[in-house]
């Protein structure tokens, strides 16, 4: 099982990202998925943030759902 850190969704989450969430659960020990991560600087909204951020042996993933 993945590391979450993120224990659980957002309470506002839609029901793909739930379903994303459960599934990225399901990965290997090595791999860590934060949820709902901050940007630090977005081109057009003061404020914005990744879906998933998955961090593994050989790479970094970005996924918006």
């Amino acid at each position: 099982m993945a590391r979450l850190l993120t224990a659980r969704p957002a309470h506002d989450s839609r029901d793909a990202e739930l379903t994303m969430f459960e599934r990225l659960a399901a990965l290997p020990a090595d791999w860590t998925v934060l949820h709902s991560l901050g940007l630090a600087r977005h081109a057009h909204k003061p404020l914005s943030e990744i879906d998933f951020t998955l961090v593994g042996p050989l790479c970094v993933l970005l996924i918006e759902v």
